[in-house]
């Protein structure tokens, strides 16, 4: 039979008479403009876009059997925000347009493709910007080391200029002022706070002026500071001068700015200088900012400098550093993602290195000065340093075999990310795994905690190569986050006798009387999963980043905790009314359609349903009375269900999300949820749904979605049945959950039905 085959791309729509293949471009390349690009992560490729004169389409360009249909469906996940349908040509080619206004910016889609039973996914990401600052742009190059989206929104969503609403300010004109909130105001080009001597700190800029000169006034007030949020991302600035008035700067100020290549200011400022683009105080002693574009690519550092400020190389492009023998400190996240520097070689002089002063470097060794004074984990995500050594006679760390540790030992700060050897046992006399110390690993995958360690801090193996770890009896403080991101991590390993702690069948790790919920490890696969009975409460970030469709949380359940299933893959949740509080962010960045929270919830913390851009329903009882800031923020099209008079309903009416306030609706959504049926047909948004049995025999149906599972009933050929739910795997259908004659329920094989 001859093999067809279907090779989906994104092509460039030139002008209006000419459509022309672009060849995809490597991401690194400097030579391409500012502009939008497509980005697929399989390919590691970008396709440029320019927008033609009243054709501003996306073109679609594949290979399909002659003069067949080709079937194109656009998804924001399981969203469908385009469908097309064309004929192949008789070359074999077929072609579509997609409007770029159903597209974004950033989103992650996924194309489908199908036609003569053949079918192909493509997923692309939208960029804007250029080529040369995707480069140099640490959420990007994270991107391409397999950050998942939600974690690139994630990041996204802490700049000023994500959180607002941007389509507030299109029609804003120069020269006119909004207010956004307490003393904070939005112009064209500033966000802006103002104190209560009437002077501002500008917050955020918004355009792309290659010279940018900061304003001395703004809307008649005077600018005395600048505050700049982390990952602000001024896209085309190329310089920026300071005046003299502005003196109110602390830490970088320009973190981020992937364009800007030098700093200038005024001579006679007061308090700063600048040295070839660098910005330094005014005593040349501390060097504040070094543009992350800055063309040096080996920075000599003055003779006299004795402190390189906190964040001062954040994302900076430069290879190497010669440090003077005057360095003294080397502050907080100095170096952080200088991606490009991997070699520095710390002067004798040095007396203080601070907190992740060289995390998510390019380092490949690492000397620490005799010196130098270290109280925490300095370096970590570095994916290339193999070792660390310390010079002799320093007397707060040490190195054993290439790991660093307190002089005493008692402390691991930093085991390098790349060191060869997937097994490490600490040494005894270990007492406590610092922050971020295991973070970022790559060869590592199995760690033994002997006895005597006591805690494990936040973010202690975040994000690491581990699939195995052992803990010990002496463990009795576990610090939230520890786990996050570990996306290999299988196995936890609890002995029996463990005073304080338990692992679930060496997966699930509990508290000893199962009442608190530490981790659900994020390398699992299961697409369900069940608490203890006892469980009261889940720790933050517990679940977080997991692949876990659905959840039964206990009757008992009190409090669920801050980041608990953030970012997971989660469909829908029931929350019983014996939880009074859901912390922050606690189901932001997931992929929910449906969340059902019961009578007895009391408060919803700020953030919690952020960024699930799936969401299609909450149901919010009447015994809510306190819900914090952006709780449903960016949560695209969701509605809420919930009674009359209620706070949730206030809530609702201010912040303009849609509400049901129906009698009945909240009671018919929230028990839909709890019992696995799609709620929106319980409460008339979403008409009944059949499905026709397409197997030329009978069919079994299953009492789960699985074929292990207990048989309740058989299909005949030809049958229709109700569609109460449908289970996707890997975004097709894998089941339906059908009502039977009876009023019972049964799962059928997605491959023996269809939808009518």
């Amino acid at each position: 039979m001859k093999k067809i085959w279907l090779l989906v791309c994104i092509a460039l729509l030139l002008t209006f008479a000419c459509v022309s293949f672009v060849q995809a471009e490597s991401v690194m390349e400097d030579e391409l403009p500012e502009g939008v690009y497509i980005y697929t992560p399989a390919k590691n490729k970008f396709l440029p876009w320019t927008e033609a004169d009243n054709q501003n389409v996306f073109q679609v360009i594949g290979l399909a059997p002659n003069d067949s249909t080709v079937n194109l469906s656009l998804r924001i996940g399981k969203t469908v925000v385009w469908n097309g349908e064309v004929m192949s040509e008789g070359n074999g080619y077929f072609s579509a347009n997609i409007p770029a206004a159903d597209l974004d910016i950033e989103p992650e889609y996924t194309l489908e493709v199908e036609s003569a039973g053949y079918s192909a996914n493509v997923v692309f990401y939208i960029y804007r910007g250029t080529l040369t600052e995707f480069a140099a742009d640490p959420l990007h190059l994270a991107l391409l080391e397999g950050l998942t989206p939600n974690e690139l929104y994630y990041y996204e969503a802490e700049t000023k200029g994500e959180i607002l609403d941007e389509e507030s300010f299109d029609d804003l004109a120069l020269g006119e002022t909004m207010q956004t909130g307490p003393n904070e105001y939005r112009n064209k080009e500033y966000s802006y706070v103002v104190d209560e001597n009437g002077n501002a700190t500008l917050t955020y800029y918004y355009q792309h002026k290659e010279k940018l000169v900061l304003p001395t006034t703004i809307d008649g007030y005077k600018v005395t500071g600048i505050r700049f949020p982390l990952f602000s991302k001024a896209s085309g600035v190329k310089s920026v001068h300071i005046p003299s008035q502005i003196t109110e700067v602390s830490s970088n100020p320009f973190l981020n700015w992937i364009s800007l290549t030098a700093i200038y200011v005024e001579p006679d400022h007061p308090t700063l200088a600048s040295v070839n683009g660098t910005l330094y105080s005014r005593d040349l002693k501390t060097l504040v900012a070094q543009p992350s574009k800055h063309p040096e690519k080996e920075l000599i550092v003055p003779m006299g400098t004795t402190t390189l400020g906190e964040a001062a190389f954040f994302t900076s492009t430069v290879r190497t550093v010669d440090l003077p023998e005057s360095l003294r400190t080397i502050g907080t996240e100095c170096f952080a993602y200088a991606r490009r520097m991997s070699k520095i070689r710390l002067p004798d002089s040095v007396r203080v290195l601070e907190t992740g002063c060289l995390r998510d470097s390019g380092l490949t060794s690492l000397m620490i000065p005799s010196k130098a004074a270290i109280n925490s984990s300095i370096v970590s995500a570095c994916p290339y340093l193999k070792e660390i050594t310390v010079m002799p006679g320093n007397e707060t760390v040490k190195s054993v075999d290439g790991v660093l540790f307190s002089a005493d030992g008692e402390i691991l700060y930093a085991y390098p990310s790349g060191k060869d050897g997937k097994r490490y046992k600490t040494p005894k006399g270990t007492v406590k795994i610092s922050s971020q110390s295991f973070r970022g690993t790559v060869n590592l995958e199995s760690v033994e905690l002997t006895e005597g360690i006591e805690e494990i801090e936040w973010d202690g193996f975040g994000s690491s190569s581990i699939k195995s770890i052992t803990l010990p009896n002496s463990l009795t403080t576990i610090s939230q986050n520890v786990f996050s991101g570990s996306e290999k991590l299988t196995e936890i390993i609890v002995r029996n006798d463990h005073p304080t702690l338990s692992s679930v069948k060496r997966k699930y790790l509990y508290s000893k009387d199962h009442t608190i919920f530490y981790c659900y490890p994020a390398g699992l696969k299961d697409s369900s999963y069940t608490f203890e009975p006892e469980t009261e409460e889940i720790e933050g970030y517990a679940l977080s980043e997991t692949e876990l469709k659905s959840v039964v949380l206990p009757d008992g359940l009190k409090k669920i905790g801050h980041h608990a299933f953030y970012g997971s893959h989660l469909k829908s949740v029931y929350v019983p009314g014996s939880v009074t509080e859901i912390g922050t962010q606690a189901f932001s960045f997931a992929y929910l359609e449906y969340v059902a929270l019961d009578k007895g919830v009391e408060k919803l913390s700020s953030n919690v349903f952020n960024s699930s851009l799936l969401l299609q329903g909450v149901s919010v009882p009447d015994t809510v009375t306190e819900i914090g800031e952006l709780a449903f923020l960016k949560t695209g099209n969701v509605r809420i269900f919930t009674t009359e008079g209620s706070f949730m309903h206030q809530y609702a009416i201010q912040n303009q999300l849609k509400i049901d306030v129906e009698p009945g609706n909240y009671e018919a959504f929230t028990e839909s949820v709890k019992n696995s049926r799609n709620p929106l047909r319980a409460t008339g948004y979403i008409d009944t749904q059949e499905v026709e049995i397409t197997a030329k025999e009978k069919v079994n149906i299953r009492q789960k979605p699985n074929m292990d599972s207990r048989r309740v009933g058989r299909a005949e050929p030809g049958a229709v049945y109700t569609v109460v739910d449908i289970i996707y795997e890997n975004d097709k259908v894998a089941w339906y959950l059908i009502e039977m004659e009876d009023g019972t329920q049964g799962y059928i094989s997605g491959k023996v039905a269809k939808l009518l």
